[in-house]
């Protein structure tokens, strides 16, 4: 609770509600989502990164350092990521954090909003004008901020997108090249005709 009260203060600041009017009524500013989508970003670059270069078998609890909501990081991700020439393998560690990081952030700031929803219902704060309309403030403004990331997730997405999912197809095609695996040829040598397969090389 009080990791969570220190999040929600530091996102949107903080300010003394007072039922009077002589009362000093002190205020807070937020840092907004932006700044601790760079904060999450350095803690998950350096969890990938330790990831990556370890020589160990992975561990669950390792895994778990880079989890996030609707970003899948396995053990064969890490180990495909392990594959990959250096510049590729840069390049695809930027968006797998870019993901994580904006997952992370996202899914903090939505359970902000349920808790200020249910703040709401309170009978002391209903009864308080100025307290509910300061939730609603508080509403609108982290619905707003959520709005903002998610509007350049999509932006993202449509430039880039699944990239565990791409990484996983790259290495699958390294590793069947690498074994001599053939591949399939561009046209199909036997062809269906008049119901009957009938061969090229017979033609």
């Amino acid at each position: 609770p009080d990791e969570a009260q220190d999040w929600a203060v530091s996102v949107l600041g903080e300010r003394h509600v007072t039922t009077c009017d002589a009362c000093p009524k002190d205020t807070q500013p937020g840092v907004g989502l932006l700044l601790k989508i760079e904060e999450e970003r350095a803690a998950v670059t350096d969890n990938l990164l330790a990831l990556v270069r370890a020589e160990q078998p992975l561990t669950l609890a390792q895994l778990e350092t880079v989890a996030a909501p609707g970003v899948a990081i396995s053990a064969p991700v890490i180990q495909a990521l392990r594959r990959l020439p250096p510049l590729d393998r840069s390049v695809l560690l930027g968006r797998l954090i870019s993901e994580i990081t904006t997952a992370r952030v996202v899914e903090k700031a939505l359970m902000l909003r349920r808790l200020l929803l249910s703040g709401q219902r309170v009978p002391e704060i209903q009864a308080a004008g100025v307290a509910l309309k300061e939730l609603q403030r508080a509403v609108g403004e982290i619905e707003r901020e959520i709005d903002n990331l998610m509007f350049e997730r999509q932006v993202r997405q449509g430039l880039v997108s699944q990239t565990a999912a791409i990484l996983l197809r790259r290495d699958n095609q390294i590793l069947t090249e690498s074994f001599g695996q053939p591949r399939r040829p561009a046209t199909d040598p036997y062809r269906i005709r008049d119901g009957a397969i009938s061969s090229e090389s017979a033609e």
